[in-house]
């Protein structure tokens, strides 16, 4: 890297508060106490990070060494907690907010396992932990399974289309290390908006031997089209019992 990229301490600490204070909603939403509200925005502001420097094994982690992390999750949790209601009403720009601090965490992530001498590919996967890491351990702490994994709306996909994107940039084409961020963060917030805004979903899994072979049994007609009177025996005979659960349109 030809240049290192460093957050202000500002633009930090409003990231780990934004995060905490998604976090501590998640728990309201779902009537938790307030040592629920609690844990889930330190896991939501503090987890991607945690995670992070327990993997590069570079001493405690930062959340625990610089002493105005826990205080402004505890705040954020606090305002979740008394006043969600009103911080409610600001969704669409702490959404966008998000988006912009997901690229840029995915960047410092990245940018440290680099730093720390580890390969392109782990660096990858460093800056998707970072930034998706507290959204996974919020989810688990709610008993639900992680977002993360769930198909929807691609809004932790840009995590990794960034982190790949940044690690390309910097590690194997040698771009200094700004450009590489502005082109990441950038790159992850136009994802995860058109995602949010447009509906774009994950890409799900694709049984290709499953639909070729469907396609190939198909009978056809004399006009060459299928036989519609002829597709064959009902769902339920041709799976063993067990109706198919592909949805109509994928076919």
């Amino acid at each position: 890297m030809t240049t290192t990229v460093t957050i202000p301490l500002y633009l930090d600490l409003a990231a780990v508060g934004l995060g905490g204070l998604a976090g501590s909603l998640h728990a309201v939403r779902r009537a938790f106490a307030i040592t629920g509200v609690v844990a889930m925005a330190v896991a939501a502001g503090l987890g991607g990070g945690i995670l992070r420097d327990l993997l590069l094994q570079n001493g405690p982690p930062v959340a625990l060494t610089r002493p105005a992390y826990l205080p402004t999750v505890f705040i954020a949790a606090m305002l979740g907690f008394f006043f969600g209601s009103l911080v409610r009403r600001f969704r669409k720009p702490i959404l966008l907010m998000d988006a912009v601090w997901l690229g840029l965490y995915a960047v410092v992530g990245a940018q440290k396992a680099l730093g720390s001498g580890l390969s392109g590919f782990s660096a990858i996967l460093i800056g998707v932990v970072t930034a998706s890491g507290g959204s996974v351990l919020t989810d688990l702490l709610a008993g639900e399974t992680p977002e993360l994994v769930l198909p929807g709306p691609m809004v932790h996909f840009g995590a990794i289309i960034g982190s790949i994107v940044y690690v390309s940039m910097v590690k194997w084409l040698g771009v200094a290390a700004l450009v590489g961020m502005f082109v990441t963060v950038a790159l992850v917030f136009l994802i995860r908006v058109a995602a949010l805004q447009f509906g774009i979903q994950a890409p799900t899994p694709v049984d290709i031997p499953e639909r070729f072979s469907r396609a190939v049994a198909r009978p056809r007609g004399r006009n060459g089209h299928a036989d519609a009177g002829a597709a064959g025996p009902p769902a339920a005979e041709c799976c063993d019992g067990e109706a198919s659960r592909e949805p109509p349109a994928a076919q």
